[in-house]
């Protein structure tokens, strides 16, 4: 079977690889597993994922691992803020909506450099 890049059924297919980590985190969550739980987001296969087609598609592969590299520190910081404010004050939600604030922020000057 030889499909197009552009196939629903190729779509299918990574919409369903994607669902796995959101059903994994909700499951683990459940049992509280809380390591699996926090571990399942950061597998590196949706990265390498990427930087696969980028160089299968032949694309700017260098952009590509700046990037990601770039978006990585990103998040970090944001989990880095997430606790800071949570450990001061004790109210996830303020915490959440400050972190979200900085990444937002971050990412938006990535985005227009």
């Amino acid at each position: 079977m030889n499909l197009k890049k552009d196939s629903p059924i190729v779509y299918a297919f990574y919409a369903l690889f994607g669902a796995l980590v959101f059903v994994g985190t909700y499951h683990f969550s459940l049992n509280n597993k809380y390591k699996l739980c926090s571990f399942m987001p950061t597998i590196p296969i949706p990265g390498l994922l990427g930087l696969y087609l980028i160089h299968k598609y032949n694309s700017n592969l260098e952009g590509y691992i700046q990037s990601k590299f770039i978006f990585i520190l990103n998040t970090f910081l944001f989990y880095v803020t997430l606790m800071l404010f949570y450990l001061r004050t004790k109210d996830l939600l303020l915490s959440t909506i400050i972190g979200i604030v900085q990444w937002l922020f971050i990412s938006f000057l990535i985005f227009n450099y």
